[in-house]
Order: C-alpha cells, then sequence, then structure tokens
C-alpha cells in the first residue's frame, strides 16, 4: 500500500494521473507482492510439512520404544510364570517322589510284618528237609513252616527291584541292614547263600528272576506279600 500511495503521488506530481504508465507500474507492483506472497506461502507449507514429517517420525519412534518396552515386559512376566511353574512341578515331582518311597517303604515293612507274623518264631532255622533244626535260638519248626517262611522270602526278593534287591544283600543302611540281619536269623547259610545266587546282582551266578532254589518252591505269590508289590 505503500508504494501504490507513492506511485499515485509522483504521477499526479508530473500530471500523468489515470494514465496507462501508472496502471502499468501498479499492475507491476501487484504482480511482485503476488509473487512474494507465493513465495511466502510455499515456504510456510514446506516449513509446516517439515515439521509434521519430523514430529511424525519421533511419534513412530516413541511408540516403537514403547512396543519394544511392552514386548519385554510380557516376555519377562512369561519368563517369570514359567519358572514358577517349572519350580512348582520339581516341588511336585519331590514330593510325589517322597510318598512313593514312603509308600514303598511302607510295603517293605508290612511285606516283612507278614513274613515275621507267619512265623512261630524269632530264632534261627535248620535245614528244610530236618524240619526241627535250630540256628541259634533252640526254637524248631516243622518243614513246613521253614518252608512258607523261605517261599516267603523268594517271593519277596522277586517283587522288589534290581536296585533294592542289591541293597538287600550290600547297603549299609540300617533299612536295609535290617531286612538282611532277619533273613541270616532265619535261614540257615546254605538256603541264604542260595538265595544270594539267585537274586543278587552282584553275585555272579544271580539272575535277578525268581525261581525255585531246590525244585520245591514255586513262584506262586505268597499271601504274606501285597498284591501291589506283585504287579
Amino acid at each position: 500500500e505503500t508504494t501504490l500511495a507513492e506511485l499515485d503521488a509522483d504521477a499526479y506530481s508530473r500530471g500523468m494521473g489515470g494514465s496507462s504508465y501508472l496502471s502499468g507500474m501498479k499492475q507491476r507492483e501487484y504482480d511482485a507482492a503476488a509473487s512474494d506472497i507465493a513465495a511466502m506461502e510455499t515456504n510456510y507449507n514446506a516449513t509446516l510439512a517439515q515439521y509434521l514429517y519430523n514430529a511424525s517420525n519421533e511419534l513412530a519412534d516413541i511408540q516403537r520404544q514403547f512396543e519394544e518396552l511392552r514386548r519385554q515386559q510380557e516376555y519377562e512376566m512369561q519368563r517369570l510364570r514359567a519358572q514358577q511353574q517349572h519350580e512348582l512341578e520339581l516341588a511336585r515331582r519331590r514330593e510325589e517322589h517322597e510318598r512313593a518311597l514312603q509308600r514303598e517303604r511302607e510295603q517293605h515293612e508290612l511285606a516283612l510284618q507278614r513274613m515275621r507274623a507267619g512265623q512261630s518264631g524269632s530264632g534261627g532255622y535248620g535245614s528244610a528237609q530236618s524240619g526241627a533244626g535250630s540256628a541259634g535260638s533252640g526254637v524248631s519248626h516243622t518243614p513246613g513252616e521253614y518252608r512258607a517262611n523261605y517261599n516267603a522270602y523268594t517271593v519277596y526278593l522277586q517283587c522288589v527291584s534290581e536296585e533294592e534287591r542289591y541293597s538287600i544283600f550290600h547297603s549299609g543302611s540300617a533299612y536295609w541292614q535290617s531286612i538282611r540281619d532277619d533273613m541270616l536269623s532265619n535261614l540257615t547259610p546254605a538256603d541264604y547263600a542260595r538265595l544270594r545266587s539267585l537274586f543278587d546282582p552282584g553275585s555272579h551266578g544271580g539272575s535277578g528272576h525268581g525261581g525255585s532254589a531246590n525244585g520245591n518252591f514255586g513262584t506262586r505269590p505268597n499271601p504274606m506279600i501285597p498284591e501291589r508289590m506283585l504287579d
């Protein structure tokens, strides 16, 4: 507006007011102003677009970082839950193992108690063929009683695992030692050696399978052994 006013003042002072010269000068001024305005708007739009582009990139980067944090947190939570489940599973298996060992010990004790209950005394036994021998206590037993006791030990050794058979004949723990002492006190040395040759995994002659030591005893389960041990 200042430039147009100056053009008008200059033209009228020269007596050329309203001439084509003045109109042409004003039109050139209008064109120059329009060009400047267009350039300014272009620069403004370009700058605004650059700002929007930068802001979009920053927002995308923030979203990406947030997503990575979320995934990392989700992974850590899953790992923690998996670890907790693993620990619970290990604890459950340990408990089951302990219960199984406890049941096994109880069944062994029950089997021994039933074997002892079927005996008429706690002293040693003579030969099964003689029927009335004494192995230290002087208590006599009939051949049938001794044969029943021998059969009970045979079936018991058939029911336990190979590892338990080895423990019966070789372990120094109080539990297995008590079973071994019971066998030693209630059988003749020959019959105890015969059982070792049949069932002791550490013996060269041990087969680990139940069988008759002298052909007189079959493999029919003895009623003094729990049915679960015969499965």
